[in-house]
């Protein structure tokens, strides 16, 4: 037996073309055969999917690895087993790191770091040199050398003229220009979300308009000069409604939410802990449907999980002093998941709109799914798969022989609880501690590896 052929009996997969129920053989990370009953052959590792879901592994566009310069927090070593163990074959890392990767030379030199990973590992250039947000980086030139995305994420970019000047690169070169929408001088140093909570805990407070403001100025920027404009961590309703009117205006913008502002609300800062300190700030109720009927119209495009580890002196302070930011890369299926069933509950028979055929979903749900719960967990995996793959213009296209693919399989019928010694990230700033989460990774197979088998990530085998 090898350890790169594979048969997947009874797989449930989703793809491009939707739903099916079939076998699949891979060799060495290409679909060999395609069919109903495979036999399979002495040389090939049998693989049972039955009561799962597969799909092609997942892509995050909004990943910290903080490598180089901040290593006490996550490397590309330790970042990279925790996007494995998620189901991620590929992650986008941003560019707030130390130096700053605003330059042919120094994103050649961290992207030697990389190359011998399990995952792939893209690097983020940042929109301004030194993510200054004062002189526009070589765009065009980077873009040749094969960088997609840009980003000053951790600040946005505040200067509209210097944004402009991006756009006008953008419209070139075919980047995209991710934005960390918040408005500086709304924010005003604030800590969590502005409103009754806020007053009555005595924190500094973060208007939404820091985010509705830096949305609305992008896309009319976008609008009038064109290229192309991904809008990060959107966390209100009003974000989304602001992203709906553009894109039926015909203009290119993108828009993700993270699985934190699907299911964590603002009630969770009442506590004190700075676990739940994130940037933007954790929302209203009202603002989490907002964002899940986002998802359920079509017009949130990615789940982007804004993974942000911290060591721990920096998250054990008193909330205002405590950093922003939580790692989430490993549950953002569970969590999300989790954020739909609680919308579910709130917002009774509303389902999101139907990427495949209603017969489909009927017929090939999960034993251990209701039909409606099924439904949101195929929008939540477009959203971390096939979503990513479009706005990088990846290959997306349905499973078929000769084809050569990444897949997760996700167990339903799992539930475990999250403590520090189920964390695979270096750092271990959850803030999901002690919670129960639904659904587990069950495999995933990468390049031909299956790098997560039963759960557990295969570190001896692949990163060493």
């Amino acid at each position: 037996m090898t350890e790169d052929r594979f048969l997947l009996k009874n797989a449930t997969l989703f793809d491009a073309s939707g739903l099916r129920k079939l076998d699949i053989r891979l060799d060495r990370g290409v679909v060999a055969e395609i069919g109903i009953g495979l036999s399979p052959s002495v040389s090939e590792e049998i693989v049972e999917c039955e009561g799962h879901l597969v799909a092609p592994s997942f892509i995050d566009l909004h990943t910290h690895l903080r490598e180089p310069g901040g290593e006490e927090a996550e490397t590309f070593l330790s970042g990279s087993i925790a996007a494995a163990a998620g189901g991620y074959s590929r992650v986008v890392a941003m560019p707030n790191t130390e130096p700053v990767p605003d330059s042919i030379g120094v994103i050649d030199e961290i992207r030697g770091r990389t190359l011998r990973l399990p995952i792939t590992i893209d690097l983020a250039a940042s929109i301004t040199k030194g993510r200054s947000g004062q002189e526009v980086v070589e765009i065009s030139e980077l873009t040749r050398r094969g960088v997609k995305f840009f980003t000053d994420d951790g600040n946005g970019v505040q200067s509209a003229m210097v944004m402009r000047r991006a756009f006008e690169a953008s419209a070139v070169s075919g980047a995209i220009l991710a934005q960390h929408c918040e408005e500086e001088s709304i924010m005003a140093s604030g800590a969590m979300n502005e409103g009754e909570l806020g007053e009555r805990l005595g924190l500094k407070m973060i208007s939404p308009l820091a985010e509705t403001v830096m949305v609305a100025r992008d896309i009319e920027l976008c609008k009038a000069i064109g290229g192309r404009l991904h809008l990060q961590h959107i966390s209100t309703s009003r974000a989304v409604e602001l992203a709906v009117e553009a894109k039926g205006g015909g203009a290119a913008i993108s828009c993700e939410v993270t699985p934190h502002h699907l299911l964590l609300d603002e009630s969770y800062v009442g506590s004190g802990n700075s676990l739940f300190k994130v940037n933007p700030p954790l929302r209203t109720v009202g603002d989490i449907d907002g964002l899940w009927r986002g998802i359920g119209s079509g017009a949130v495009d990615v789940i982007g999980t804004d993974h942000a580890p911290h060591p721990r002196w920096k998250k054990d302070l008193p909330f205002e002093n405590a950093a922003f930011g939580m790692v989430g890369i490993e549950e953002s299926l569970s969590v999300s998941f989790l954020g739909a069933v609680r919308f579910m509950e709130r917002n009774k028979g509303y389902l999101p709109k139907a990427d495949v055929v209603t017969r489909s979903i009927e017929q090939l749900c999960l034993p251990d799914l209701s039909i409606e719960e099924f439904n949101w967990l195929i929008k939540i995996v477009d959203l971390l798969s096939i979503g990513p793959r479009r706005l990088l213009r990846l290959p997306y296209e349905p499973l078929a022989i000769g084809s050569k693919v990444d897949l997760v399989i996700i167990d339903p019928s799992v539930r475990r609880k999250v403590s520090t010694e189920t964390i695979w990230s270096k750092s271990k700033n959850s803030p999901y501690l002690g919670m129960e989460l639904p659904l587990a990774i069950r495999h995933n197979i990468v390049n031909g590896r299956m790098i997560v088998r039963n759960r557990s990530v295969e570190v001896e085998r692949y990163w060493r």
